[in-house]
């Protein structure tokens, strides 16, 4: 009560005694905008902070004053430091030797450790300029996940030799490049925003876990290596980074620049700046420091003094403790912009002298005479490097903000992540001429000589910064120059600040025409636009930002009234559909021979058909549930990159054989399956919400795209096959898919549930509903017909017709094409709800018809003798399974949504994904039993007889779908009652 007069007090005074409100001035143009809430009339107003802007941050940085967001996202980028150098530097120990006794040169070598930079480089710029666009949770996440998939194919390099060896690597690493640039850009980016007044002292904190990954890794490293070869630290660190990933997104929170949008910064005005191109080159001479010793130092240890790859990995271990240690305390320094210009030049001649003491240099051991050639003096010219190098280092970030918020550039998301992007492609600079050039100068000259050159590079560069009065460096002379442009800026500007606000003020006082005024919604007040003075004023509705709702769609599926939003959805699903269908029915041609040549078993090959499923009918409930708090669009382009990625590795199962090859083939698909669960339940969950009137008509034209995959693919890996052996059309597909991923992610649209935050819809509750326990089980039933010829259709029309490879993908082109024609005609049938279970009861009788012509049956062949036993009867029987096929999926997913609208269910998008990951799973359980379920009955009893088990099957389960049709008809009239008199007058009087 007594704030309240005080507050009327102070309005009083402000406009002299007239009943008003206490205004805010927000920038627009030249016109004050005036928030105010309440009545035109008596008016209360207070300040509006977005909702995107980050509290200001109190000196210091501790986990006591620090919010719940800035510990999450220190977690999460801390978690990833260590798990991304633990892997980064496991390798140092054994792959310089393995490279070598594989056909490498030392050149070769430093090139290999080298390409991973060129493609960081490029990455950090691109990902740096558009980490608003993208998305920054998305490609932390996603660079993460490259990073492990690609340390498990590097694992697999243990089977190749000479060029292909050599070939992979480099392309390996490059990809993983990519991975590591968007974890890096994104990572930084996150850390700047949450912590903007205590960026170095974060950085140097988060070093602590940088050290302690290149701590680990090394020794890790070298027992692993000693215990299970070469592919065990591989997988092993692999492994661990998609753990990282499944942990950084569950904890990662929500970004800003998921509501800023597109922030386009112009990228080359930062390179005009004087003291970020300072940065920029330090950033490069640090990165050559830390990374030149990599490809060399193990060779040369092991050559010079026998040293064991265990104790190689406790000298590096020696060199990430004490950087790890002294880290947080350069952080801290660093974050006081006077101690800038002093710990940066001295650091990095402390490091030039570390350089000198690592080898050692034959200046000091063969000229000067002051340092012996042993083992340990490596080990202390490592520790002078450790301590050295985070002077130079913490401080970068820093200095490019300095330098871009003193040449006029506005601090927000997007400046962070251009920033995150630059400092770590030109940190990829430096890890590219690091050991590019210690391995050409190692082989040419040895190791002692090229560590004193990059000692005399370090040296040069610090000289020549201090040219100015040999006493103050180059960069004080710029701190010096921008602080007096920054202080007589800031003057100018408060100057005319003032003078705009007088004249404001004036105008607001004087009752002048001008002002605009905004009204918040309070409780049950409207949202309005108030334009002109207090006396005259014009208003008009206002949609909020935050409203996430989508337009209303029109009547109808066409390209003529359907938004631009609405296409750009339908192309990436449908472009998706067609490559994920190609990725699937890719092998059905040759993998079941190839697997029974290599010693799997009929039965073995079913359950690495089955398997998939399997594992997809727990991703498809999982990802349902949680799609709206994962995020469906990253689900989708994950989805997409997991399948891709598996697609290449299953091409390496060339060279293995027997329990080697089944392992890695059941292994290799459950990963896959999640991708293809994921990027299912999500395209499915999209393309719901965006046309909620349509769904079985959207549904059946979309299968047109998954039909043209299934028709093409099966010929061309045939195809494939022919040319280029077993893994041609795996990487053909595996690339395919991996261009997908780009191309989505540029084009689908941001999803509504991105706003939508953590809404969860109970899953029990929808299964508890009569009639989607009825749509799960026939989709069960359809999916199980749909698959059960994969792995047994091949192996039986070439041993009883001899049909090639080739051919047998052509019946399956014949299948897939007649299917992808009827699709939209059964998908426009089905959104007309009195034809749905006409449709599914005629549909299961025609499909157990068809699977009767699959062989065909003894029953028609043996016992009836209706039919010949011919290859044109299977072909007439894949023809009529297709045709029936889609008349039974197109009412599917629109009957298990109508049955949750009866149900009393809220139809949103959290709905949608439920309903999406549902049918998917069950869809996914349809295809492990049906594959899983006709390799046993084949292996025992051939397939005529196990496609006569599966008709019995269908048709026993039509046969359940009509008598719940019934029951449910008889329980609705019993639940209405007997009609009433004026009912059947009104039918009288209606009738004709």
């Amino acid at each position: 009560m007594k704030k309240n007069e005080k507050d009327d007090s102070e309005t009083s005074r402000l406009l002299g005694g007239q009943n008003a409100s206490r205004h805010v001035q927000l920038e627009t143009d030249s016109v004050p905008d005036v928030v105010t809430y309440g009545s035109a009339t008596d008016e209360h107003t207070e300040q509006v902070v977005s909702d995107t802007e980050t509290p200001a941050e109190e000196e210091g940085f501790s986990c006591r004053r620090a919010s719940k967001r800035q510990i999450l996202s220190f977690i999460c980028v801390a978690s990833l430091n260590f798990s991304g150098y633990c892997y980064y530097s496991v390798i140092a120990p054994f792959f310089p030797d393995e490279a070598i006794k594989r056909g490498a040169s030392q050149t070769v070598v430093g090139l290999i450790f080298g390409c991973f930079a060129v493609v960081n480089f490029l990455g950090g710029l691109v990902f740096g300029k558009y980490l608003t666009a993208i998305g920054s949770r998305f490609m932390l996440t996603s660079g993460v996940f490259v990073g492990g998939s690609c340390s498990v194919l590097f694992g697999l390099l243990e089977y190749t030799e000479g060029t292909t060896f050599i070939v992979f690597c480099f392309a390996i690493r490059s990809i993983e490049a990519l991975g590591v640039a968007g974890f890096q850009t994104a990572g930084t980016a996150i850390l700047t925003h949450a912590f903007p007044n205590n960026v170095a002292t974060v950085m140097g904190s988060l070093e602590i876990f940088t050290g302690l990954g290149l701590m680990a890794g090394p020794p890790i490293g070298g027992v692993l290596y000693d215990l299970g070869g070469f592919k065990t630290p591989f997988m092993t660190m692999g492994g661990l980074l998609l753990c990282c990933c499944v942990f950084v997104t569950v904890l990662i929170p929500p970004q800003p620049d998921e509501q800023e949008g597109k922030t386009d910064v112009p990228l080359l005005s930062f390179f005009k700046i004087p003291a970020f191109l300072i940065a920029c080159g330090l950033a490069i001479m640090v990165a050559c420091m830390l990374d030149y010793i990599d490809p060399v130092l193990q060779p040369y240890l092991i050559k010079e003094f026998k040293t064991s790859p265990v104790r190689i990995g406790l000298m590096y271990l020696l060199w990430a403790a004490i950087y790890s240690v002294l880290a947080p305390a350069w952080g801290r320094l660093a974050d006081k912009k006077k101690w800038v210009p002093i710990m940066v030049p001295l650091g990095m001649l402390v490091t030039s002298v570390g350089t000198l003491i690592l080898g050692p240099s034959p200046l000091l051991t063969d000229y000067v005479h002051i340092l012996p050639k042993t083992e340990w003096v490596n080990t202390v010219g490592l520790a002078v490097i450790a301590v050295s190098v985070g002077a130079s280092l913490t401080p970068i970030v820093n200095i490019m903000l300095w330098a871009a918020s003193d040449a006029g550039m506005e601090s927000n998301f997007a400046l962070y992540g251009v920033v995150s992007g630059v400092m770590n492609a030109f940190f990829a600079i430096g890890d590219l001429v690091g050991p590019l050039g210690s391995s050409a100068l190692s082989q040419r000259f040895g190791f002692p000589w090229a560590s004193t050159a990059f000692g005399g590079l370090v040296l040069f560069y610090v000289c020549n910064l201090s040219r100015y009065r040999n006493k103050m460096l180059i960069v004080v002379v710029f701190y010096s120059y921008n602080g007096c442009l920054k202080t007589r800026r800031s003057l100018h500007n408060s100057i005319m600040e003032v003078k705009k606000d007088d004249c404001e003020t004036s105008r607001l006082l004087d009752g002048q025409n001008g002002s605009r005024h905004v009204q918040l919604k309070i409780d049950s007040v409207p949202d309005v636009i108030t334009y002109g003075s207090l006396t005259d004023e014009h208003t008009e509705q206002v949609v909020s930002d935050s409203d996430t709702e989508t337009p209303k769609k029109e009547e109808g599926f066409s390209c003529g009234n359907a938004s631009k939003r609405q296409i750009l959805s339908f192309i990436c699903v449908a472009f998706l559909n067609f490559a994920g269908m190609s990725c699937q029915a890719i092998i059905a041609p040759f993998f079941p021979n190839e697997a029974l040549r290599r010693g799997a078993s009929q039965t073995t090959v079913g359950f690495v058909f089955g398997c998939f499923s399997g594992v997809q009918f727990l991703g498809g409930l999982v990802f349902g549930k949680f799609i709206t708090t994962v995020g469906s669009r990253f689900v989708l382009i994950s989805g997409v990159f997991v399948a891709g990625s598996c697609s290449l590795l299953f091409g390496f199962l060339e060279y293995m054989e027997g329990a080697t090859f089944i392992a890695f083939c059941f292994a290799i698909r459950t990963m896959e399956a999640l991708g293809v669960s994921a990027q299912i339940t999500a395209a499915t969950t999209i393309l719901t919400h965006e046309f909620p009137n349509n769904v079985a008509k959207v549904m059946g034209v979309l299968e047109i795209f998954s039909g043209l995959g299934m028709m093409t693919a099966p010929p061309i890996g045939g195809v494939l096959y022919n040319l280029g052996g077993f893994k041609l059309p795996f990487f053909t597909v595996g690339g395919m898919m991996l261009c997908c991923c780009a191309v989505l992610a540029v084009l689908v649209p941001t999803q509504v549930d991105e706003q939508e935050e953590g809404k969860v819809v109970s899953l029990l509750s929808l299964l508890k509903i009569p009639t989607v326990i009825m749509a799960c089980g026939v989709t069960v039933v359809l999916f199980c017909t749909v698959q059960y010829l994969y792995p047994v259709f091949q192996p039986y029309v070439t041993k009883e017709f001899n049909v090639t490879p080739a051919q047998v993908g052509l019946y399956f082109l014949l299948f897939a094409s007649v299917y992808a024609v009827c699709a939209p005609v059964w998908g426009w049938l089905a959104d007309k709800k009195k034809y749905v279970r006409i449709m599914m009861i005629l549909g299961l009788l025609v499909l157990s018809a068809g699977a009767l012509l699959i062989g065909p049956s003894p029953l028609l062949t043996d016992y009836l003798t209706l039919l010949p036993k011919t290859m044109w009867m299977n072909i007439i029987g894949m023809v009529v399974l297709a045709l029936s096929v889609g008349l039974v999926s197109a009412p599917l997913f629109n009957v298990m949504l109508w049955a949750a609208s009866d149900a009393g269910m809220e139809i949103d998008f959290a709905t949608y994904g439920l309903v999406s990951g549902i049918f998917g799973a069950f869809m996914s359980m349809g295809t492990f039993i049906g594959p899983t379920v006709s390799s046993a009955l084949v292996e025992k009893f051939g397939l005529p007889w196990a496609s006569t088990a599966f008709s019995g099957f269908i048709l026993f389960s039509m046969l359940l779908v009509l008598t719940f049709t019934i029951c449910e008809s008889v329980c609705k009239r019993c639940r209405a009652g007997p009609l009433t008199e004026e009912e059947v007058q009104g039918l009288v009087l209606t009738s004709p």
